[in-house]
């Protein structure tokens, strides 16, 4: 059994227009780990609704520094998708478990903070602790965890 990382892409607002000629078509690149998962374009809109969910499975527990990077793109039919905005978020306030709702101001190519932001919700689920010993490394020590919730409840 793995642990599990979701986050919901909710909304950005004040996207920058990249289009000569109409309004952009944004989409959203949420990475974790290395895996990458897009929602949707959403045609003409420079304050898109996406509320689309991504779930990333968590063999080992967050890290402190363990982080999402989100990139907003102007989706194209023919060429390359053009870079609306950007944000590294850090998944500190998550790793011992729990939910936060995050509204971030997004950065240009250049890592200049621009109008724009994005909206996401993020829950983390942290994987079973392993109860078949063996490997190595020791410290830690909280083998007794698993006796403290063994208690009767009285009745």
């Amino acid at each position: 059994m793995s642990g599990s990382l979701n986050v919901t892409v909710r909304s950005a607002t004040n996207l920058p227009n990249l289009e000569r000629f109409g309004k952009s078509d944004p989409l959203c690149s949420i990475q974790f780990q290395g895996v990458t998962n897009k929602t949707k374009e959403k045609k003409g809109d420079l304050n898109p609704e996406w509320n689309e969910q991504f779930t990333w499975p968590v063999q080992n527990p967050l890290r402190s520094d363990d982080r999402l990077q989100v990139q907003v793109f102007d989706w194209e039919r023919a060429g390359n998708n053009k870079l609306m905005g950007q944000v590294d978020i850090g998944l500190r306030d998550l790793v011992g478990g729990g939910s936060s709702e995050r509204e971030e101001t997004l950065k240009n190519g250049q890592g200049e903070q621009i109008s724009a932001s994005i909206t996401l919700s993020m829950s983390y689920t942290p994987p079973p602790s392993a109860d078949s010993g063996g490997g190595g490394g020791g410290g830690g020590g909280d083998d007794a965890m698993d006796e403290a919730d063994m208690g009767g409840g009285g009745g």
